[in-house]
């Protein structure tokens, strides 16, 4: 799943830097998934990666991968996962 979660990102991120802007889906990217583990992937209207999890013990629970821009205008992501518990989230998303 963190795989998958980092693929993801890549191509929003060249988008960005192309375009100056955050693609208004995933498809805008080229970014296609047909991962078992995930029931659905896309975008929201903000931009954030949105994923619905489809394996135990996580499935049908949501975790977002958010972006922002730092001081130097490189796009950052920070995950949000309301209802996952910490335990079973990458290391990086825990904080």
């Amino acid at each position: 799943m963190v795989g998958m979660a980092s693929s993801s990102l890549w191509p929003s991120i060249l988008f960005f830097e192309r375009n100056g802007a955050l693609p208004q889906s995933l498809s805008a990217t080229g970014f296609m998934s047909n991962s078992a583990l995930l029931k659905s992937i896309g975008m929201t209207e903000k931009g954030a990666i949105k994923m619905e999890l489809a394996f135990a013990p996580l499935a049908g629970e949501t975790l977002y991968l958010v972006p922002s821009l730092d001081s130097e205008k490189r796009v950052i992501w920070k995950c949000y996962a309301a209802e996952i518990k910490p335990r079973y989230l990458p290391p990086r998303c825990r904080n």
